[in-house]
């Protein structure tokens, strides 16, 4: 870990190494469950020159200070389909958003936000109108029915929503494609994902759609490539599915590896549990190496969906389109049904 805080001392200059150190050891704490193999992995099984280029690349993309970095970004291991490697990922939260668009707006204001579960109640209402709802803690474990966000512009109310079939494919898409099979987060980061996707979906729906033409340049350039940095990593992480597909689009068989980035740590684990030597990363420039960083991202103008539900869908369908989305006003019992037939799990779901 020390290459690492040398890294977060080089961004940021005027913090003490005791803080860096103390934000170094509480994201290196986190564990990442991996079952199938009865391991637990965290940072510490990811190269340090990795976790240091995906943070300084976010923090230069954005200017964030050492508090946003702190506040604002999760920072989470996860397996690069490409390589079947761990890699280091941050994951922009959702008050990074609000605040962006706040900020640049001040007649903008986000009123309201949560998530929607069976037995809370709520009154649906037109997209130009506050989704009134009151939600309760007894229902905190129930199906999920919709996350919202209520804003107002100049008295002008609105809102935008993402269904419960939505909120699910996310979830999987999540897992099984932007993590790599690894599921690391908690309930509450779950949860704010699901916000943050509404932040990304705002950019395309109409019901925001005036509080986005009194944006300045500068804040829509700003939204727009933190919405392309998700999408990048996703396409990239989707076009590395290991299904192999006729040339009709069905699933006829799956590519495997003897050996898997999960395995792998586990391994090392292993060694240095019982005094093995351990090969340690070496202290590297990190402008020296960022070319070879760049040959393997995509180009900024790679061709991607900027809703997220076009890029969720095309993954979990293999690259096409799922049917059209039901309407949140729609029985969810029949939405579940038409989604998660048992026949389609094998070709959408279980990538």
């Amino acid at each position: 870990m020390r290459q690492f805080i040398i890294s977060l001392g080089e961004l940021y200059r005027n913090q003490s190494t005791t803080r860096l150190t103390d934000w170094a050891n509480h994201i290196y704490a986190r564990g990442v469950s991996a079952s199938e193999h009865d391991t637990v992995i965290s940072l510490h099984d990811v190269n340090e020159r990795t976790v240091g280029f995906a943070i300084r690349d976010v923090v230069e993309e954005f200017g964030l200070s050492f508090k946003e970095l702190k506040s604002n970004t999760l920072i989470l291991p996860v397996v690069d389909r490409r390589n079947d490697a761990l890699e280091a990922l941050v994951e922009l939260k959702s008050d990074f958003f609000k605040s962006l668009l706040e900020s640049s707006t001040p007649q903008l204001k986000f009123e309201d936000w949560g998530l929607l579960r069976e037995g809370d109640a709520y009154e649906l209402t037109s997209s130009d109108e506050f989704m009134a709802f009151e939600v309760s803690s007894e229902n905190c474990n129930n199906e999920l029915l919709a996350a919202v966000v209520n804003f107002s512009l100049d008295g002008q109310r609105g809102h935008v929503l993402l269904n419960a079939v939505e909120l699910e494919n996310i979830k999987k898409a999540y897992i099984n494609v932007k993590f790599g099979g690894l599921d690391p987060l908690t309930k509450s980061e779950w949860e704010d994902i699901f916000i943050t996707c509404v932040y990304r979906r705002m950019f395309s729906d109409e019901a925001f759609a005036g509080a986005k033409a009194r944006m300045d340049d500068i804040t829509l350039k700003t939204w727009q490539d933190a919405i392309l940095m998700h999408n990048k990593f996703f396409k990239r992480q989707a076009e590395a599915d290991n299904l192999v597909r006729d040339r009709f689009g069905k699933v006829i068989g799956r590519t495997f590896k003897k050996y898997d980035a999960v395995a792998i740590a586990k391994t090392r684990q292993d060694e240095r549990l019982v005094g093995k030597p351990v090969a340690t990363n070496n202290v590297v420039d990190f402008n020296e190496k960022r070319e070879e960083k760049s040959a393997k991202v995509e180009e900024a103008t790679v061709d991607v969906p900027f809703d997220d539900m076009d890029i969720f869908d095309q993954a979990l369908a293999g690259a096409f389109e799922l049917d059209a989305e039901p309407s949140f006003q729609e029985d969810f019992d029949d939405m579940e049904d038409d989604f998660l037939d048992e026949s389609l799990e094998g070709e959408l779901w279980e990538l």
